[in-house]
């Protein structure tokens, strides 16, 4: 692995075009949408494409895993989404889920609320469609919600592949979608960030080249996070943005033990990267940089 090589990574299966086509046969059945996104990159897992189909309705938008981030990361998320109800949760802790959920659904309801309450209609159940890309944690909120495992869930995408209607509680009905990429990624960074969060089938993608990236970027905006993790201090004496990645890549490559036949195994070494990334051990880390967007 002698340098980074471009990149173009796609990823919009058949069967997300078909549960696309069902979120929006489905969209006239509910109250409101709850968008979920990844606190770690929240431009970047945001579905641009079906976010205009559904702005027509009440949204409230969960910032899932908190914990990842430092809360100031988020703060140009929040600001360009002040017209819209914002939780911020991490699905780790999920003693307040239900009341926290239960109160902002209310808020964001409430002129539907009123209405009913005019026209004397009792039922003041709100049905919710849940949507975002794929593992950003949609059905573990459920499960959480309901306090039960309802659902399967697992750390990869395409685990929920139809919509399913569950009787959540007596104030909400939840229609849990499958996650959804878009058809193209607004540029290369959106889609590395969301080959990072795991929201890209891991098959489909150079493992190598989006570590080589991430590494590339944290060199420059979080070097101490990858020296403490993986003891780059007896490497390098300067600071790693003086350091040229590959040398980063093999430092720890051979701290980590990831060889083979006497050889640097850059694909061991990056799934151990990319899974402690994922896992939270390199700390908080935020991927979507100020100027994502442009």
């Amino acid at each position: 692995m002698a340098s980074k090589v471009a990149m173009k990574i796609q990823w919009f299966p058949g069967h997300m075009a078909k549960a696309k086509k069902e979120i929006l046969k489905n969209i006239k059945l509910v109250d409101l949408v709850i968008e979920i996104v990844d606190a770690r990159c929240p431009f970047s897992s945001t579905n641009y494409d079906i976010k205009k189909d559904l702005q027509n309705k009440s949204k409230i938008i969960i910032i899932n895993k908190i914990d990842l981030v430092e809360q100031k990361m988020l703060d140009e998320f929040i600001k360009q989404n002040s017209d819209t109800e914002i939780i911020l949760m991490s699905l780790k802790d999920s003693s307040n889920i239900k009341s926290k959920l239960n109160a902002v659904v209310k808020k964001a309801c409430s002129q539907i609320l009123d209405k009913r309450k005019e026209k004397n209609i009792i039922n003041t159940k709100i049905k919710a469609m849940i949507v975002g890309m794929p593992n950003v944690g949609k059905t573990t909120l459920i499960n959480r919600y309901i306090n039960k495992n309802l659902l399967s869930t697992a750390n990869k995408p395409g685990v929920t592949r139809q919509a399913i209607w569950i009787n959540a509680s007596d104030e909400l009905d939840l229609l849990d979608t499958p996650g959804i990429s878009m058809p193209s990624f607004i540029n290369d960074k959106m889609a590395e960030n969301l080959a990072m969060i795991g929201s890209i089938n891991d098959e489909i993608i150079n493992i190598d080249e989006v570590v080589f990236s991430f590494l590339e970027y944290c060199k420059n905006n979080y070097e101490e996070n990858i020296i403490n993790r993986y003891k780059l201090k007896n490497n390098f004496d300067s600071s790693l943005s003086n350091i040229e990645t590959i040398s980063i890549y093999d430092a720890i490559a051979q701290n980590m033990n990831c060889i083979t036949n006497k050889k640097i195994d850059y694909t061991k070494c990056a799934k151990l990267i990319l899974t402690d990334f994922r896992n939270g051990n390199l700390g908080k880390i935020s991927l979507d940089e100020s100027e994502f967007l442009k």
